[in-house]
């Protein structure tokens, strides 16, 4: 089966070799009917998280993992000695951001009161997405 290619410019792959090289977003190529690139970028994020309230005892890490699982996310998640959770959430910057709307929400006996987010550099390579003990 032949696969159809489109010859780049040399600086167009420069362009999209820097971007993905940074790690910090997901490049997709485009051809429009001149044969010109586009290319969409898609944001990398993580977020480093922290759900306060009645989150313990209540299957929030389950949820949580549950959610970012179905988002494609990479993280972790575990409770923390004063009774709140920790999690790091990463990967495209709008289904991170839906994430965290979610597990606002929680499982049916969470009551998440508070919830401090901390914006950090996309790392990646974490394998998916664990709890911890």
């Amino acid at each position: 089966m032949d696969v159809p290619t489109r010859e780049m410019k040399p600086r167009s792959l420069r362009l999209i070799d820097s971007i993905i090289s940074k790690n910090a977003a997901r490049a997709i190529v485009f051809f429009d009917e001149s044969e010109t690139a586009i290319i969409s970028v898609m944001e990398n994020a993580q977020a480093h998280v922290i759900f306060r309230g009645r989150v313990q005892g209540v299957n929030f890490r389950a949820f949580a993992a549950r959610v970012a699982g179905s988002l494609g996310l990479e993280g972790w998640v575990k409770n923390l000695p004063d009774g709140s959770v920790e999690a790091v959430f990463e990967g495209q910057k709008s289904l991170v951001e839906e994430a965290i709307k979610r597990c606002r929400t929680g499982p049916s006996f969470a009551d998440v009161e508070d919830t401090k987010i901390e914006w950090r550099p996309y790392e990646g390579g974490t394998g998916g997405f664990s709890i911890r003990y």
